[in-house]
């Protein structure tokens, strides 16, 4: 998803709302320009929002009417915005090379060094330490504009808490909505995994989560929280099992039920 930059006018609520408007029957791209954009200042708002609907497979990449995909047509994507957030859980992090995919596996780190530690709390737009932090991990241009779009999705997938500041937003990394959807999409049933059987079903959702080269068996801050707070819910019990063959690291967290070392998952219900 957004292969190259990441448009602020492309919010979910604008792609949920174009999608409904195409499931009401098919328009023309003028037609629905004049519902998204009402004012000749407004410029072609519509054009990224397409683009991405696109992108998610809920569109047709069609020049000249908006039209539902069959798959988006016959399907429940549309028929509430957590169903719809559920979909685009599914598609949004897969390609792990797109821009939104690169800037998420930085912002899911974004505390995991000492490096960035002193970063907390800053604001992500116009921070220029954090700029060159990021000009240096992720490659793109426009930065301020990128993450400005980058925030909407992150705070509507469940990539963690977005905190909107003057000019700008600090950002804690905290998957527990994306991992609820991507055990839902993943079909999982209830029982027990090693935790390696776990990852392995939700890889396709999540891949720019999971650790990468040179980390080990240890959770991103985002992953580590978003388990945590499954395990709060009583959605998923981690545990530790003394004859396990592999163990998976999380954040030291003093005093939290779930071990920082977890070997197996239990679902002693699903995921609502």
């Amino acid at each position: 998803m957004f292969k190259n930059a990441i448009s602020a006018y492309a919010t979910p609520v604008r792609v949920y709302e174009l999608c409904r408007l195409a499931e009401k029957g098919n328009c023309t791209r003028d037609e629905a320009k004049k519902k998204f954009c009402p004012l000749p200042t407004d410029g072609d708002m519509l054009a990224p929002v397409i683009r991405v609907a696109i992108e998610l497979e809920l569109l047709e990449d069609n020049r000249n009417e908006i039209v539902l995909t069959d798959v988006a047509r016959s399907g429940q994507a549309l028929t509430s915005m957590e169903k719809f957030r559920c979909w685009c859980n599914a598609r949004a992090l897969r390609e792990s090379e797109d821009l939104f995919g690169r800037i998420s596996a930085v912002m899911l780190r974004i505390y995991d060094s000492y490096e960035t530690r002193e970063m907390v709390g800053e604001n992500f737009t116009s921070s220029q330490r954090f700029r060159n932090y990021l000009a240096n991990h992720v490659n793109m241009e426009n930065i301020p504009d990128n993450m400005r779009g980058w925030r909407f999705w992150a705070s509507f997938l469940g990539l963690g808490l977005v905190h909107e500041a003057e000019n700008g937003f600090s950002f804690l990394p905290n998957m527990y909505v994306f991992l609820s959807d991507a055990i839902q999409n993943a079909k999982l049933d209830v029982g027990d995994y090693t935790m390696t059987e776990f990852l392995d079903i939700l890889q396709p959702f999540l891949t720019v989560a999971l650790p990468i080269e040179g980390e080990g068996r240890k959770f991103c801050l985002g992953m580590a929280n978003g388990l945590r707070s499954l395990h709060d819910r009583g959605m998923i019990v981690g545990r530790h099992m003394p004859d396990a063959k592999e163990y998976w690291e999380l954040t030291e967290m003093t005093g939290h039920t779930m071990p920082s070392t977890i070997s197996h998952i239990s679902l002693p219900g699903g995921v609502a």
